[in-house]
């Protein structure tokens, strides 16, 4: 299967880089400034068209395999019988990705992790603080986040979850499982590396056991793409990723 077909990349002679293709930067000069596609390029950020299926039936279209014959998946891990790896699928339309983790969101909490989620937001779209939807995202992460350490200080996992779960920030701009690891698998057989450090975790807005959250990172031993999770309290080597449906944005903005 081609993946280029639905993740735009543009190659570099000496490095590989990850950026919108010419023919995307057309449609999107409608919406941005040149300046501000500048920015959004330095940010290491592209634009993919998830594949519509689950995180199972994408690793059996995609066979899971590289060329040297290991495998993108810990086929070992007890995480593949829930919901989240059978059932849950991806936003539709072209999105923009973060390849990688906002700075200086590793080791936070994930409501730490959602407030710098936020700021990357308002320097990425200056714009999007004069909208209806940011003024309700911005005044409802104000409002639950003492409520949210309030429960989390208590070891009330499961209601801090279902709070931050909801918080319309990470709904629209904190990629879900499915949605890394696709972009993970298609990034590393575009590019033939890895855009994430074998320490590096990405933590994603998909819960499990209704009082933790799945993260995302590469086995340091096989390569392989695992998952874990962990109650949303402080965790060493965990960054938050970032995505957005450009329809979205051009809905709102």
């Amino acid at each position: 299967m081609d993946l280029k077909k639905f993740f735009s990349l543009a190659r570099s002679q000496k490095e590989p880089s990850i950026q919108p293709l010419k023919d995307e930067i057309g449609d999107l000069k409608y919406f941005f400034s040149n300046k501000e596609l500048k920015k959004i390029m330095l940010h290491n950020i592209g634009i993919m068209t998830f594949m519509q299926c689950s995180s199972s039936d994408f690793l059996e279209t995609t066979e899971g395999v590289r060329s040297d014959g290991t495998w993108f998946f810990d086929y070992t891990s007890d995480l593949k019988k829930h919901d989240f790896w059978l059932k849950e699928k991806p936003r539709k339309g072209k999105c923009f990705v973060l390849n990688g983790y906002i700075p200086g969101t590793r080791g936070a909490t994930f409501l730490e992790q959602t407030k710098l989620l936020a700021k990357f937001i308002e320097d990425l779209f200056p714009e999007i603080k004069k909208t209806d939807f940011w003024k309700r995202a911005t005044h409802q992460l104000a409002k639950k986040s003492v409520e949210i350490e309030k429960l989390v200080k208590k070891g009330e996992y499961q209601k801090a979850l279902q709070l931050l779960i909801k918080l319309e920030i990470n709904k629209k701009f904190r990629p879900t499982f499915v949605e890394i690891f696709q972009q993970l698998t298609a990034y590393e057989k575009i590019n033939e590396k890895y855009f994430l450090g074998k320490e590096e975790c990405l933590w994603t807005n998909t819960p499990l056991y209704k009082k933790s959250f799945i993260f995302v990172g590469y086995n340091p031993h096989h390569g392989t793409v695992f998952t874990q999770h962990r109650f949303p309290s402080r965790r060493a080597g965990i960054g938050c990723p970032f995505v957005c449906s450009l329809n979205f944005l051009k809905k709102i903005l």
